[in-house]
């Protein structure tokens, strides 16, 4: 979809453009789609794209600090596992027949399980 390309570009860009400025903006976009786009594989496509942006420590004190990300991500984590688990539920049975639904089931399974070891990540770098 539209939106999954979007998202997947700002991943891209947040990749490349390694400043501060630029990173403040495209991780506000991905939080904020996190935390109220209305659909689970949005929100997925964002989870996957902060974790490939900000898996390094470089950004953590001057990006990811003041946006608060630890805390926002931390009360994202239950609605969005409810959610995924209401996704998943609801099309069961396409997902067995129809490969794009069952691509798009991975992309919440692995986005949901990689929520929580994201967070505890950043809380080792000393996040909060």
């Amino acid at each position: 979809t539209t939106r999954s390309h979007a998202l997947t570009a700002l991943g891209t860009l947040g990749k490349r453009l390694r400043d501060p400025l630029s990173n403040v903006a495209i991780g506000q976009i991905l939080l904020r789609t996190v935390e109220a786009s209305g659909s689970v594989v949005a929100a997925a496509e964002a989870l996957n794209a902060l974790y490939d942006n900000y898996s390094e420590d470089d950004l953590n004190e001057s990006v990811l600090a003041p946006m608060g990300l630890v805390a926002a991500l931390e009360r994202a984590q239950e609605p969005f596992a409810g959610a995924v688990k209401g996704w998943l539920a609801a099309n069961k049975a396409r997902a067995k027949a129809d490969p794009e639904v069952r691509r798009v089931a991975d992309l919440l399974k692995e986005a949901r399980a990689n929520l929580p070891r994201f967070i505890a990540y950043k809380k080792e770098m000393g996040l909060k």
